[in-house]
């Protein structure tokens, strides 16, 4: 990058602030003209991470001299180097095709995610998704494999919900109804004594009617409202008010049960965590999130179904990108026999 257009840069940079751009530029400046031989800086891109830094510091002690400013600001840029390039940059296709997507998805559904379970809840959902991808997407690229494949851990629970939610008002009802029986349990300060007896009355007497007893209180409250599946027989023997042979199970997204359950015990186990295996775990979080993510676009692309009709250009554009996540897709699936680890 030629002198000219880095100062163009920081001239838009910081145009982006309300900082003391002179105190940065000054920091900048001194830092330059003492170290200009030091091969730290000569790379463009080390420049640009240099000026976060200081602009940081201003931001945190606006009152400092730019001596102090430049001295703060080089050391953090010197310790939190990472000389390692990642395997995956956050500029491969492999991330941006992905990112492409969620970030198209996150801007259409924004507008209409309040967080008010009672207003938005399954757009409250998708939102928590789509930001949950797009941290996933920074994992990989920090090189943070086990977390990655904890993070799709989530990420199949949350699809298993959403799933089952957009089924019918009634279970959306349900869940809504269950979120404040959880407050009722784990938030008992918040409520008079009789309003809690009263609540609790009228879940133990829900629990009668499905001849669930006072130790299945908590598995009820969290589970409870499966009973309002589309797919739900009280007559199914396998059925339990729990997540394998619950939720995902009427999801139908129970083939991944032996997936989940290996990301839970890297979760829940600090040796699983320490010593997984680095590179297994790259390619299946990203061979499972890219699924995650064909699937929920679909279902979200379902449940938005009135206003895709009215906004038939974003839908071209949603199945335009899919079909690039797709083909992305195909290539990690080659790279690892997921079918054959599903059904482990």
């Amino acid at each position: 990058m030629e002198n000219n257009q880095f100062d163009n840069y920081i001239n838009y940079r910081l145009s982006l602030e309300k900082t003391n751009n002179d105190l940065v530029i000054s920091s900048f400046n001194y830092i330059i003209n003492r170290i200009n031989n030091n091969d730290q800086l000569q790379l463009a891109m080390d420049r640009l991470e240099l000026l976060e830094y200081i602009i940081g510091e201003v931001k945190s002690s606006p009152s400092s001299t730019y001596e102090e400013i430049a001295s703060n600001a080089y050391e953090s840029f010197l310790l939190n180097k990472d000389d390692e390039k990642p395997e995956i940059s956050i500029y491969d296709t492999i991330l941006t095709k992905f990112l492409n997507l969620v970030s198209l998805l996150k801007s259409i559904n924004t507008p209409t995610s309040y967080y008010k379970p009672d207003v938005s809840l399954i757009n409250d959902m998708f939102q928590t998704v789509f930001n949950n991808l797009y941290a996933f997407s920074i994992l990989i690229s920090s090189k943070l494999y086990t977390s990655a494949l904890t993070s799709w851990r989530s990420l199949h629970e949350s699809e298993c919900i959403i799933k089952l939610l957009i089924e019918n008002e009634k279970i959306k009802k349900e869940y809504i109804k269950h979120i404040k029986y959880n407050n009722y349990l784990r938030n008992q300060d918040a409520y008079t004594k009789e309003e809690l007896d009263a609540n609790f009355e009228r879940i133990k007497k829900e629990m009668a009617s499905h001849d669930l007893k006072s130790k299945d209180m908590k598995k009820f409250i969290e589970y409870g409202y499966l009973y309002y599946a589309n797919n739900y027989s009280s007559s199914d023997t396998r059925f339990k008010l729990n997540f394998r042979d619950g939720l995902e199970y009427l999801a139908n997204l129970d083939k991944y049960a032996s997936v989940y359950e290996g990301a839970s015990q890297i979760v829940h186990s600090s040796s699983s965590y320490f010593y997984a295996n680095n590179s297994f775990c790259k390619k299946l979080s990203l061979t499972l999130t890219y699924q995650t993510l064909i699937r929920i676009t679909n279902l979200y692309i379902i449940y938005m179904k009135d206003y895709f009709d009215k906004n038939k250009d974003k839908l071209k554009e949603v199945n335009r990108l899919l079909e690039k996540v797709i083909e992305n897709s195909k290539k990690l699936d080659q790279e690892i026999d997921i079918e054959g680890i599903i059904n482990e």
